[in-house]
């Protein structure tokens, strides 16, 4: 992950357009809510497996990024492994940032 994908996620952020942790993106992907799930690199396999599943059960995609948790803290200000994005258009500017790599 690049460091403007770092910053759109610091953006979006303040913006108030992220669900952060395993509970409140869960919660995000049930209401139908996410655009994108973020999973950290050094996320548990099972925790990957679950949000793959869930995500794709509601339409939802996924992106694994190669920066850790405590990566991802520098950025969104909390240590977490998995980010819900909350709006289409971040999500799409995500998704076109992370092709690019």
């Amino acid at each position: 992950m690049n460091d403007k994908m770092m910053h759109m996620l610091g953006i979006a952020r303040k913006a108030g357009k992220l669900a952060l942790g395993t509970e409140a993106a869960r919660e995000s992907i049930v209401r139908h809510k996410s655009a994108l799930i973020v999973m950290a690199s050094d996320l548990s396999e099972r925790t990957v497996r679950h949000f793959t599943l869930s995500a794709e059960n509601c339409g939802v995609k996924t992106l694994k990024v190669d920066v850790t948790m405590d990566g991802m803290a520098k950025f969104v200000g909390r240590k977490t492994g998995v980010i819900a994005v909350n709006d289409i258009g971040f999500a799409n500017r995500l998704l076109a940032l992370s092709a690019q790599n």
